[in-house]
């Protein structure tokens, strides 16, 4: 019998995706991967949409970041991985790249699964990874609220809000 496309997405993952994000230090559970850093964590969430079937899975990359001082201001535990929704800095790939539309993959059973890692892992690695490092530290954090364009969404907060909690004199502009 064939492999299903939900079944051929997840071992797609843990084969070709995988070993890219943990060589940079992140951990997969499921869809989605984590990174811990002193002040917070680095999320990557591979969203299938809630359209696919046995036969397709359509996907997206979503990116975020929860600072521990904001997870803790929110009521959350800093010490658990969080889900990429519930992350105070959030983005999708294509706004990651500069792209003004969304950016969405098929896989399916005649998927060249080797072409869409050669077309993913440059997009994540060189483009999608650096922004979530760089929002790792409170001082990358806030520093990325002052950045134009600004790439993603704040969620939770206001600006003024996450600079009197991290404790950082609220930007010039």
């Amino acid at each position: 019998m064939t492999q299903t496309a939900p079944d051929r997405f997840s071992a797609w993952l843990s084969t070709d995706v995988r070993p890219a994000l943990s060589e940079r230090g992140f951990t997969k559970t499921a869809s989605n991967f984590h990174k811990r850093a002193p002040a917070g964590w680095g999320i990557v969430n591979f969203q299938k949409s809630q359209f696919g079937s046995r036969l397709a899975t359509r996907f997206t990359i979503n990116l975020g970041v929860s600072p521990d001082r904001l997870t803790t201001a929110r009521g959350g535990d800093p010490r658990k991985k969080p889900p990429e929704h519930r992350s105070v800095w959030r983005a999708r790939i294509g706004a990651a790249v500069g792209d003004p539309t969304d950016r969405w993959w098929d896989l399916d059973h005649e998927t060249d699964l080797a072409k869409l890692t050669a077309e993913i892992l440059p997009l994540l690695v060189d483009r999608g990874l650096p922004l979530i490092d760089q929002r790792l530290s409170e001082e990358g954090f806030v520093a990325s609220l002052e950045s134009q364009p600004r790439v993603g969404h704040i969620a939770y907060f206001t600006v003024t809000q996450i600079l009197e909690l991290l404790g950082t004199p609220e930007p010039t502009t």
